[in-house]
């Protein structure tokens, strides 16, 4: 699976240094020094998943060129972390759209936290719009869109576990366990329903990867790709 991406305005070495040590285990980091730089990379590249905004800069200060940025952030979500923390400079913040604003010096526990929850919220969200409800009496997914796949009682059971869960994974051993109990299964078997199930719900935007921890269900890449 794709890490997310994050940017970071922060022309600081030391504060790099501590983003990378911070974030760059789960999250795929790009730093722009400049508000310049910044600028290019919101008008020319694909957009991250999250910004993380200092406001002062060696070429200004955020705060004063909000405006001129608006346009650039209304579709991406950005927290402001920053030594500036004058009452008007926190204001100017939440009013363009900041997610939260958070003073230096920080406590490293915080930031992970914060970029955690936001990070999570998003991929619930953007969940939300795909998943509807499993209809046990005639076996089928439902989604808001008037769509329904039919599905096997099998695969049935497989996609209510990944439901029921808070936030859409599930374990391997877990779901061996719930369906199978102790009958000893080949992985195949799991294998071949999993990869049934992609497919049926594909036409819905949905797919099932593989994670270090075990399956999420998750939009597929096209519909992700169609969000950016």
């Amino acid at each position: 699976m794709l890490a997310k991406s994050i940017w970071v305005l922060e022309d600081d070495l030391h504060m790099q240094e501590m983003y990378q040590d911070m974030l760059a285990p789960k999250y795929e980091l790009k730093f722009f020094p400049t508000l310049q730089e910044f600028k290019i990379g919101l008008e020319y590249f694909p957009r991250p998943q999250l910004l993380i905004l200092d406001l002062v800069c060696p070429d200004g200060t955020l705060h004063t060129a909000f405006e001129s940025f608006a346009d650039l952030l209304k579709t991406t979500p950005f927290l402001v972390v920053s030594g500036l923390d004058e009452h008007l400079a926190v204001q100017n913040s939440f009013n363009w759209g900041a997610l939260d604003f958070i003073s230096k010096p920080f406590s490293k526990s915080e930031i992970q936290v914060k970029v955690d929850i936001f990070l999570n919220r998003q991929d619930k969200e953007s969940m939300a719009p795909y998943l509807a409800q499993l209809d046990p009496l005639s076996m089928t997914l439902y989604t808001n869109k008037e769509r329904s796949i039919e599905l096997t009682a099998k695969e049935y059971r497989i996609l209510s576990l990944f439901l029921q869960a808070n936030d859409q994974r599930v374990l391997r051993r877990h779901l061996v366990l719930t369906l199978w109990k102790d009958i000893n299964v080949s992985e195949k078997t799991l294998d071949v329903h999993l990869s049934n199930i992609r497919r049926k719900i594909s036409s819905v935007n949905l797919t099932i990867v593989s994670t270090e921890a075990g399956y999420e269900l998750q939009p597929s890449v096209r519909q992700r790709s169609a969000q950016a």
